[in-house]
């Protein structure tokens, strides 16, 4: 039997940016992130309890796909040993690969997810090519998500993939994607 694949949304308690001030239940709840990082913004009695409101500074307008490459033939060859070798158990290890292209996608990893059941990744990722054991990631501002191409048609998602481990390297694909030009997370 498959297991069901959840992608649940974080919720602003667990955010470093949020704030309460005052006593339960008459608590005020404050967002110090964004351009509100003196005073806050306070959220509105119609925001969400737990999940992130539309307007969260984290939250990118439009969804990303960053596709990471491997990062030598050798890589490759131990990936796609490891793919073959492990294929219920498989965890890419992050110093094999390097950032290789980053895309504006406009899909949540779990619509991105239920598109890859249904469809090609060439479909869902025009002029993009996706070899076998690269890995995707889909980042909407508040959590990524990781997913490995298992095969031509199986595209898998992945606990966790340190990125602070992949191989430093320019993004060379000229359909770069930059959310907020001039501004630094």
């Amino acid at each position: 039997m498959k297991a069901k694949v959840t992608f649940p949304e974080p919720d602003c308690h667990c955010c470093e940016c949020y704030s309460t001030q005052g006593l339960p239940p008459f608590e005020t709840r404050l967002c110090m992130g964004g351009k509100w990082k003196r005073r806050g913004r306070r959220f509105r009695a119609s925001d969400p309890q737990y999940k992130v409101p539309k307007w969260c500074p984290k939250r990118l307008p439009v969804s990303v796909c960053r596709i990471y490459g491997f990062a030598d033939e050798m890589s490759r060859a131990m990936e796609t040993t490891a793919i073959l070798l492990q294929k219920d158990t498989y965890s890419p290890l992050p110093f094999h690969y390097k950032l290789r292209a980053e895309v504006p996608l406009g899909l949540s990893a779990k619509a991105f997810y239920q598109a890859t059941q249904e469809q090609t990744l060439e479909d869902i990722l025009p002029g993009q090519q996706v070899e076998c054991g690269e890995v995707l990631e889909i980042d909407d501002g508040l959590k990524p998500y990781y997913f490995v191409r298992m095969n031509s048609m199986t595209v898998l998602p992945i606990p966790f993939f340190m990125v602070g481990m992949v191989k430093k390297s320019e993004v060379t694909n000229e359909s770069q994607y930059d959310p907020s030009p001039g501004l630094t997370r």
